[in-house]
């Protein structure tokens, strides 16, 4: 298919001027090429002979000019057509879908580093936030177990002071009934007078 789309340039021929001279060199190229040779020259779109020799061949250039403009004057009455097989749009879309991939890829992974970004810098507040709670805890730990220290302390020492106070009472009791006990034994050996007790 695309050597409909191809056209056959042989370069350094004196006589590219001579319609006729060119056909003849043609003939001859086709009676003595090879079958395939023969098969792409008969299928291209044309076979052109030009002469672009260089400028000490040929000072004015005036081969090469023409030369170009046989060959410009085909391209525009004969190539216009642009050469776009199947298989190059089914490879333009392999490509594009593999880019859209590429980029949707690259998007998801950006996306994900930054996201990763994102979840590391919250973690980090999250872990300051829980580190600051943590040592608040702590804190209050601390302060709750002095303060309950001191409370058991305190209560120690309360219950210290009833047993004491509890004890202390008993003595003065036992110390006012042996008063009493005193004072009515001396009363019962003066012989009458009045009765008094301690409380």
């Amino acid at each position: 298919e695309i050597v409909k789309y191809t056209t056959i340039v042989k370069t350094r021929y004196p006589k590219f001027r001579n319609p006729q001279a060119c056909q003849e060199d043609l003939n001859i190229i086709l009676a003595e090429g090879t079958n395939e040779m023969r098969s792409i020259i008969q299928s291209c779109n044309k076979f052109i002979h030009v002469n672009n020799m260089c400028e000490d061949e040929d000072p004015d250039l005036k081969a090469r000019k023409d030369s170009r403009t046989i060959l410009a004057t085909h391209l525009y009455n004969n190539c216009r057509e642009i050469y776009k097989p199947k298989e190059l749009d089914q490879l333009n879309d392999k490509i594009v879908n593999h880019m859209t991939e590429a980029q949707k890829s690259k998007a998801r992974i950006d996306s994900l580093q930054q996201e990763l970004k994102d979840t590391t810098n919250k973690n980090n507040i999250t872990l300051a936030e829980l580190q600051k709670i943590q040592n608040e805890i702590k804190a209050r730990e601390e302060s709750n177990k002095k303060a309950q220290e001191d409370a058991a302390r305190t209560t120690a020492e309360i219950i210290r002071a009833r047993i004491e106070a509890q004890r202390a009472k008993e003595e003065a009791q036992r110390a006012r009934d042996d008063a009493n006990r005193a004072l009515q034994q001396a009363q019962n050996s003066g012989g009458g007078g009045g009765f008094c007790s301690i409380k």
